[in-house]
């Protein structure tokens, strides 16, 4: 959320000693993270994003579908503009908490928009459990940190898959 809501003056705090700064940042490495909570629901998972208890619709103060306005604005998707950061998005295929769809379409948004991003896809992977995979999946996070905050240019960062079995 926080690489895509910079700038969005809605979203900025009002408390604390440093309003005076920005807290748009240069980088973000996301790792299975919702990209739109009104389409947590639409795939399978292993709790009911739409239930009035599921951490989302906590989130929201009610359910998801009887606060649609809060959803979309608690969502990283409503908020991408050109001027984003470059966005590392890692997710796996068999995620059973955060449907793998919610990097897809985040990903795609975001290139649509003209942000610098890519999707490291696990296959088989869970959430957070890459397997075989993670050393893989730190190579190319080290990589990817490395060109946008180091700024080591001789960096490709691309779309990337890797095969990983869940123990």
């Amino acid at each position: 959320m926080l690489g895509t809501s910079g700038e969005v003056k809605e979203l900025e705090g009002k408390i604390g000693p440093h309003l005076d700064q920005s807290s748009r940042v240069d980088a973000v490495v996301n790792f299975f993270g919702p990209g739109e909570i009104l389409t947590m629901g639409d795939h399978p998972s292993s709790i009911d994003h739409n239930a009035p208890d599921s951490p989302e619709s906590l989130l929201l103060g009610g359910p998801i579908l009887e606060n649609k306005e809060k959803a979309r604005s608690a969502s990283p998707i409503t908020h991408i503009s050109k001027d984003d950061p470059p966005i590392l998005n890692v997710h796996g295929t068999a995620d059973a908490l955060v449907p793998y769809p919610q990097s897809v379409s985040f990903n795609q948004k975001l290139v649509e928009a003209g942000v610098s991003s890519n999707l490291v896809t696990i296959t088989d992977g869970g959430h957070g459990n890459f397997g075989k995979a993670t050393d893989q999946v730190n190579r190319s996070v080290s990589d990817f940190l490395s060109k946008h905050l180091r700024s080591d240019k001789s960096i490709t960062i691309k779309d990337q898959g890797f095969k990983a079995k869940t123990p």
